[in-house]
């Protein structure tokens, strides 16, 4: 049977949940109880959901798998009061045939109507002994917090970028391809956080490609902008180069979403620094901040009355940099060794930003 990267890689056991492992250790330990048999799993797209939802089916039946005891609705198109007394509640009061729980995944639950919900209630809170119910959304904010209160609250978070690599890469030499670190990186980068839009996009560099994949493939198969050309804008406005910063910038149609990959470029770097190295930035690098920002500034100065507007990078560098290292102060080795926020702005000349 031929099947997509995709649907083949797709975890077959909880152990097989990459990053995702606060979610997986909540749900081992509310099945092992078996407290409560209604879930809400909340996460962005590709992030494991309705995988995980699946799997919660098979550990309620100790492994067994049966196709007639799970249903799977999509609310977007089953979202009335009648999809709900009809489907839904029928299907959890019946027995189920060839295992011991039977078990229906809501998709996209959030689209369910205000009145679908109210049905709901009643049923949820007095849910069969045989029944599990497993909500899935990408918007756990319209979901009623009556509904919230009732179930068990699992929230995925965006798979880091080199969990994303690590599988790949075994993807990749399970499947005899060759493919470069470049190319993982762009791949895993691109995917925000979704695995299953790492995998497909693996998926079709290698359909590009055949079975030799770089990372000028990857950037073709995307469309996006390649780290060379970021690398090379970054360099040129550190040693001046105009020349080099306007063909540069000639070349780029959608300069907005040039600076914001340019901005994701640096903020993926630092990240680098801090997890890959366990170095924080230290005062040496502290001209390399003070010159590449004075040269946005110069840039922003040369483009004044176009609708370009590097303030706007500049705003999001530093808020996002603060952000992380905010979150990751901990992984710092030496405080006194590191430069702060601050340090950077009163340098250069600017008002903090946050």
């Amino acid at each position: 049977m031929i099947m997509s990267l995709a649907v083949k890689y797709r975890p077959k056991e909880f152990s097989d949940m990459v990053g995702q492992d606060e979610a997986v250790r909540i749900l081992e330990g509310a099945i092992k109880r078996k407290r409560s048999r209604v879930f809400i799993i909340s996460g962005t797209r590709g992030s494991g959901k309705t995988t995980l939802a699946r799997l919660i089916s098979k550990q309620f039946n100790c492994g067994v798998v049966s196709t007639q005891d799970v249903v799977e609705l999509d609310a977007a198109s089953n979202n009335g009061v009648s999809n709900i007394k009809q489907d839904i509640i029928p299907y959890i009061q019946t027995y189920p045939m060839e295992v011991d729980y039977k078990l229906i995944i809501i998709d996209e639950c959030h689209m369910l109507s205000k009145s679908a919900w109210g049905v709901l209630l009643k049923p949820l809170e007095e849910i069969p002994e045989h029944a599990v119910v497993v909500f899935c959304t990408t918007d756990i904010q319209k979901v009623p917090e009556a509904i919230i209160s009732r179930s068990i609250n699992i929230t995925l978070k965006n798979i880091q970028q080199s969990e994303i690599q690590k599988r790949l890469q075994y993807i990749a030499a399970n499947e005899k391809i060759t493919i470069t670190a470049g190319a993982l990186r762009a791949l895993s980068s691109e995917a925000g956080g979704s695995m299953r839009e790492a995998i497909t996009n693996l998926e079709s560099a290698e359909m590009y490609s055949g079975c030799n994949i770089d990372e000028e493939t990857v950037w073709k198969v995307l469309g996006g902008i390649s780290y060379t050309i970021i690398h090379d804008f970054l360099k040129a406005m550190i040693e001046n180069d105009v020349k080099v910063v306007s063909r540069i910038l000639d070349g780029i149609f959608d300069k907005l979403y040039f600076f914001s990959r340019v901005l994701k470029y640096i903020t993926e770097n630092i990240v680098t620094i801090y997890t890959g190295t366990n170095k924080g930035w230290g005062r040496d690098d502290l001209p390399f901040f003070q010159y590449l920002l004075k040269k946005m500034v110069n840039l922003q100065m040369k483009l004044a009355g176009s609708d370009i507007d590097l303030s706007i990078l500049i705003d999001a560098f530093f808020k996002a940099l603060l952000t992380w290292v905010d979150e990751n102060s901990s992984k710092v080795v030496a405080e006194e060794k590191t430069i702060g926020i601050k340090d950077i702005l009163d340098t250069v000349g600017f008002f903090r930003v946050w």
